[in-house]
């Protein structure tokens, strides 16, 4: 019985969708870009249920065509900007039964698209203080070890300290989170292993958003949430003003939540704060500690820029206490140099995510196109996939000035890319719309600033007194067999909430630096 059952099943839904994905077609020929058919639409759904075994079977067939290329969950980061030179396009469309998509990694069109005027405000205090002492602490504790292989983890924590810090004025002492969840010191442990969970199974709390880590980390924020409208209405009873506004306290002020607000209704339920919280702890925590920690992979790679940055160190904080850094005295210093080019051009080979999406609202619109191509109008409801890898591997915008594609090494870390040229002190700046890892526009990333000062915080933390090596295992590996094995491995990176390992990363050792002395 199940087989003609099966077939029965297979040619309805065939006919199913035959009749709107030929509508569809109809309205994508005539542009004459190229596209590539998908049979299902990709959902949350696919990406979990349908994406894994097709490209299992896809590797297994040992299909290689770039038609199949988008089926496969992870191709923009297995493809990077390949697919585009293939198809002699850096725009192709995608149709399924019931959308068309378009990938975008044409500068041009990728601005238009999110066009929006930005907004550069800073809410929130300056994260460098919280951020040295996360450090701090993390240095202390390696300093008694060897080898480790969980940095990733360990920069989630020392950033989830600095957030913790500056959007609900929490204290976390930095340690390992294996540590920290032993110890339960304050139910911070309990918090971090409910956050830690959901991190780690954040596809499966998208479609079942219910379960221990997920009401756990709701009960942690509720208890935050209800700590801080009790400490505004006490200040509205006693006219005082806070010295510092942190995340969770401007979200309850502007809400109108709180007893005492001006506001006759509240402009947001509690709910939203909440969700708007998560957000925040799950976006600002994870990104900065995927970034910083694919950062010191590459100086292991390449130790001579561990060498540069150190200097650079050196001869902007000298011997000067190190608890005495501020940003208002140092971050200046650090914006054009070893630092940030490093913070650059990690983010262009790894950014956080790999696409950002926007839709066509419902009536058609006109693109412009890089390199003085033809305008292209576009049918209502397409989906714009714009190609955060595509844009940053795009050899018409990233090989330099008399250099060939070859001699730019654009799929290869070289941070001097982005430094001033000789006699300027303004960092590189790329063709607009080549490079946007964390989007642009009004749906920006306005923690963008945030990171950036965090990341400096903690790379000059670090590289002031440490350096990193990759662990020889006793000798049995060499300098060379580690930086291979590692970028083997960042070639097998996923997205998750962010782009990080598969696999397992070699591990690293921090060591002293040899002609650094503590004063």
């Amino acid at each position: 019985m199940l087989p003609p059952l099966f077939l029965t099943t297979a040619l309805l839904y065939i006919g199913y969708i035959c009749y709107p994905l030929h509508n569809l077609l109809c309205k994508v020929r005539p542009l004459g870009i190229p596209y590539f058919v998908v049979l299902f639409y990709p959902s949350q759904f696919t990406r979990t249920f349908i994406f894994p075994p097709m490209k299992l079977l896809i590797k297994v067939l040992g299909l290689t065509h770039p038609q199949f290329f988008p089926i496969a969950s992870d191709w923009q980061v297995r493809q990077r900007y390949k697919i585009y030179r293939f198809i002699g396009s850096d725009i192709s469309f995608t149709v399924t039964p019931w959308k068309i998509i378009l990938h975008v990694a044409d500068p041009d069109m990728a601005v238009e698209v999110l066009a929006g005027k930005g907004w550069n405000g800073e809410l929130y205090p300056k994260p460098e203080q919280e951020s040295l002492a996360q450090i701090k602490q993390m240095i202390q504790y390696y300093d008694k070890r060897e080898a480790t292989n969980t940095s990733y983890r360990d920069f989630r924590r020392a950033t989830l300290g600095a957030i913790a810090h500056a959007g609900f004025s929490k204290v976390m002492e930095w340690a390992p989170l294996t540590t920290a969840i032993a110890n339960e010191k304050d139910s911070e442990g309990s918090y971090q292993k409910c956050l830690h969970v959901l991190i780690e199974n954040f596809k499966w709390t998208l479609i079942a958003p219910t379960g221990g880590a997920a009401n756990g980390f709701r009960f942690f924020m509720n208890e935050w949430f209800e700590e801080k409208k009790a400490k505004i209405e006490l200040d509205n009873k006693t006219a005082v003003k806070p010295s510092r506004e942190d995340l969770m306290g401007s979200l309850v002020r502007s809400s109108g939540l709180d007893k005492g607000s001006t506001l006759e209704t509240p402009l947001l339920p509690k709910s939203d704060v909440i969700g708007n919280t998560f957000i925040f702890i799950l976006a600002a925590h994870e990104t900065t500690a995927h970034k910083i920690a694919n950062a010191i992979y590459f100086l292991a790679m390449y130790p001579e820029y561990q060498v540069k940055l150190q200097e650079e160190i050196d001869s902007i904080l000298g011997d000067s206490d190190h608890s005495l850094t501020s940003y208002e005295t140092h971050f200046d210093a650090f914006s054009s140099g070893w630092i940030a080019a490093i913070m650059f051009e990690t983010l262009r080979l790894i950014p956080a995510v790999i696409v950002t999406a926007r839709h066509m609202g419902p009536t058609p619109g006109t693109f412009p196109r890089a390199g003085g191509q033809r305008l292209i109008t576009l049918p209502p409801g397409v989906k714009f996939i714009i190609q955060i890898l595509g844009l940053s591997h795009n050899p018409k915008y990233w090989a330099q000035p008399e250099k060939t594609e070859a001699e730019s090494a654009i799929s290869e870390f070289r941070p001097e890319r982005w430094l001033p040229k000789s006699g300027d002190n303004t960092m590189f700046k790329p063709y607009n719309g080549s490079y946007m890892p964390s989007s642009i526009g009004t749906r920006g990333c306005i923690g963008k600033k945030f990171a950036h000062v965090e990341f400096t915080a903690i790379m000059l933390g670090l590289f002031r007194e440490m350096s990193v090596e990759f662990d020889s295992c006793g000798g049995r590996k060499t300098f060379e067999e580690a930086r291979l094995e590692c970028l083997a491995e960042m070639k097998k990176y996923e997205s998750k909430i962010t782009l990080q390992p598969s696999g397992e990363m070699p591990s690293i050792m921090w060591v002293r630096r040899r002609s650094y002395v503590i004063s």
